[in-house]
């Protein structure tokens, strides 16, 4: 399974895409993430910090 995700015009990260996939290697599943942001790097920064919390993850500051 597959999830895009595309930032909206006027969002700080914009242009942006982010791809999750669900990954099963065996009975292990876990999420493959893959981020495109022209952005400033503070607001890409804080986009991949905010879907990696959607993930389950927290990703330092």
């Amino acid at each position: 399974m597959t999830i895009w995700s595309f930032s909206p015009r006027g969002y700080s990260a914009y242009p942006a895409v982010v791809k999750r996939q669900v990954v099963q290697k065996g009975s292990q599943v876990s999420i493959k993430m893959s981020v495109h942001c022209e952005g400033s790097k503070v607001a890409c920064d804080d986009l991949v910090r905010t879907f990696s919390r959607m993930n389950g993850f927290e990703v330092p500051q």
